[in-house]
């Protein structure tokens, strides 16, 4: 009796077995099935119901590649066999295929090209080292159109690691496609590569071209450099001179820092800061310093210019060893969507971790720390009550606003700004603290200002409130 039983139960999952093969064949797969690893008998199955191909069951396997073609599919060259795991770089390739049998790659080549090669310069895709060489462009062009766009790498990030040689699930093949085929699946990306987010925004979202998903509000939020300090001008938008992060990009066409890409500029500033920010007096020599250096020159460098820069920056090494400074800094990433010009500088919003490890005379020497800033810890006129005093081996975070690096001669430089041959920025220390609750406007400050107390007011100056 209980032999009839078993024998009973072994041929109806037999028939099971069976069924759900013939399913599969016809791109049907039960929910179990959709979590297993996807193999190229799966994807082969799954697209041919899905481009409603009429490709016999049992055709080999080369056989069926060519039909493929003739259909204007492109099968992945990865896979040789049905029984080849599907990676998220073949994956892409696929995508990238499809794109082109419904069409949708037929106007953007152009555009897509140079987004692809910037997106490549700038490093949007964190591990696209690991993805094979014929597959990198596909790879990026399914990045940059939200249809594969891997986990973000964390707050402050501006790459997303995708896992190219990840084996996937018959799942994600099918959400995949499903992206392709439905644009309002997709997620939203920038032109640049970064994820964008449209819920939750800050207070003073209109002031700029769009809103990253891997950057806080507070971010956002934090006033610019101009709207820090009491200044002679009244600053508008329709004037060269003046402009926020949703307009900056008309004067960065100009041409004046080099590359016309905002986001150019700011992988470069990226760079940059990193550099800059890290020194130690230990290590730091010549080759530290020629890189700095390197930073500053551009076509239009004279031999005046690079006599004064690298003598600067050379006698930057020398004060560094000599006063035994370390300073340490976490990877800070400057943003090409929250630059904005002022002060005939272009400059960036820029999220900074850093610390003073090591100092001799830290009060007396902390204006000459950074090379290219000076570093202000004394509280004073909107940031009246915020502390900002550094000590050694504490960090010290926030939003700051960065020039992008430039030369020029300075008439003449100060205690408190050293450098001759460069641009000044202050590393505000209180006013990092200060966050807007609603888009500012300029006014005329009068004595006794609650904003602005205690400013000399023997010009005409204006705040921003």
């Amino acid at each position: 009796m209980i032999r009839e039983i078993l024998k009973k139960l072994v041929i109806f999952t037999v028939v099971l077995s069976i069924a759900a093969g013939v399913s599969a064949r016809f791109g049907e797969v039960s929910v179990r099935a959709e979590e297993k690893l996807c193999n190229a008998q799966m994807l082969s199955d799954y697209l041919i119901g899905k481009l409603k191909l009429d490709i016999p069951i049992g055709t080999k396997f080369g056989y069926t590649i060519t039909d493929f073609e003739k259909a204007g599919m492109i099968f992945p060259k990865t896979l040789t066999t049905w029984y080849d795991a599907v990676t998220v770089e073949d994956l892409a390739s696929v995508c990238t295929s499809l794109l082109s049998v419904i069409g949708e790659d037929k106007d953007d080549d152009e555009e897509m090209d140079y987004n692809i090669e910037r997106l490549f310069k700038t490093k949007r895709i964190y591990d696209i080292y690991r993805a094979s060489e014929e597959q990198k462009r596909d790879l990026a062009r399914v990045f940059l159109k939200g249809i594969i766009i891997g986990k973000s790498m964390g707050k402050y990030t501006q790459d997303r690691k995708v896992e190219p040689k990840r084996k996937i699930t018959y799942s994600e093949l099918k959400k995949a496609v499903n992206k392709v085929y439905d644009v309002s699946k997709r997620a939203p990306m920038t032109p640049d590569g970064q994820l964008l987010r449209t819920k939750n925004l800050p207070v003073n979202a209109s002031e700029y071209k769009h809103i990253l998903a891997s950057f806080p509000n507070s971010f956002y939020e934090s006033r610019f450099y101009y709207e820090k300090y009491p200044a002679t001008y009244q600053p508008a938008d329709d004037v060269e001179g003046y402009y926020k992060p949703n307009t900056v990009e008309r004067i960065v066409k100009k041409g004046y820092w080099g590359d016309t890409d905002i986001h150019i500029l700011a992988s470069r500033m990226t760079e940059y800061q990193n550099h800059r920010m890290n020194v130690n007096y230990l290590t730091i020599d010549n080759r530290w310093a020629d890189k700095l250096i390197s930073f500053y020159l551009t076509e239009k460098s004279d031999d005046r210019q690079v006599k004064g820069i690298t003598e600067e920056i050379y006698d930057y090494v020398k004060f560094i060893k000599e006063n035994r400074i370390i300073i340490q800094a976490e990877y800070m990433a400057a943003e090409g969507s929250a630059a904005f010009y002022c002060h005939d500088a272009l400059m960036f919003h820029q999220y900074m971790k850093y610390k003073v490890v090591s100092c001799d005379n830290l009060e007396k020497n902390k204006y000459k720390l950074i090379f290219g800033s000076y570093i202000n810890d004394s509280p004073w006129g909107i940031s009246r009550n915020f502390k900002g005093k550094m000590k050694l081996g504490e960090w010290i975070e926030g939003v700051f606003g960065v020039a992008y690096q430039e030369m020029e001669k300075n008439s003449g430089s100060t205690v408190h700004f050293p450098w001759a041959w460069i641009n000044e920025t202050v590393i505000d220390n209180p006013a990092r603290y200060i966050k807007k609750t609603k888009i500012l406007k300029q006014y005329l400050i009068t004595k006794g200002d609650k904003y602005w107390p205690d400013t000399d007011l023997r010009y005409e100056l204006n705040g921003w409130k």
